[in-house]
């Protein structure tokens, strides 16, 4: 037995939802009224995602006593933002608020490709059965992260240039020798007590 299914998508968003480091409103209670920094969720503006997937599920029985299941499956993506220059936010600055668009806040402002997703996965998995005994191993793929927020390479040059007032942070370097991609491997083994066949 054995089934093979391929599909394509699309999806729009009109406001697509993005968490954003940035200095918002001020602390309360603060004696200065000193902005409030961390991470905030904002409407960034329309949004496509495109792709297609494929995907083989089968399975066999030898004898009475002996089964297989299988599945392989590969998932394409492309996400990006449709408005990269459009302003969604102000930080919290009196005097001069800096303005956030999805381009100077992403550190790949050339693809247009949203923060932090696979453009590839892939996985398989395999499953034997005998005697209330299964065995199953699955293997799954992530490739590289396509973009990130540039406010992890902006606290790594302000941590390296405060004169060490705080500890400096060494991120970009990690990242780029290391954003190749991921596999994750699972085994199983379990049993079936009270089974008959």
């Amino acid at each position: 037995m054995a089934q093979l299914d391929i599909a394509a998508f699309i999806q729009k968003y009109e406001n697509t939802i993005e968490y954003l480091f940035g200095f918002w409103d001020p602390m309360y209670g603060m004696p200065d009224g000193g902005p409030l920094a961390g991470f905030k969720f904002l409407n960034t503006g329309k949004s496509q995602v495109t792709g297609f997937d494929i995907s083989l599920n089968g399975g066999g029985k030898i004898g009475k006593n002996f089964s297989f299941v299988t599945m392989v499956g590969y998932n394409y993506i492309n996400p990006i933002t449709l408005e990269p220059d459009k302003v969604f936010a102000e930080d919290y600055n009196p005097f001069n608020p800096t303005q956030y668009s999805f381009r100077n806040t992403s550190q790949d402002t050339l693809t247009n490709v949203l923060k932090y997703r696979f453009k590839h996965t892939f996985k398989a998995d395999v499953e034997l059965n005998l005697y209330g005994f299964s065995v199953g191993y699955t293997i799954k793929y992530f490739s590289k992260m396509e973009n990130l927020d540039k406010a992890i390479s902006d606290f790594e040059f302000l941590t390296q240039n405060t004169g060490g007032s705080m500890q400096a942070i060494y991120f970009s370097d990690f990242y780029a020798e290391n954003n190749v991609g991921n596999f994750i491997h699972d085994l199983r083994v379990s049993y079936a007590f009270g089974k008959k066949d």
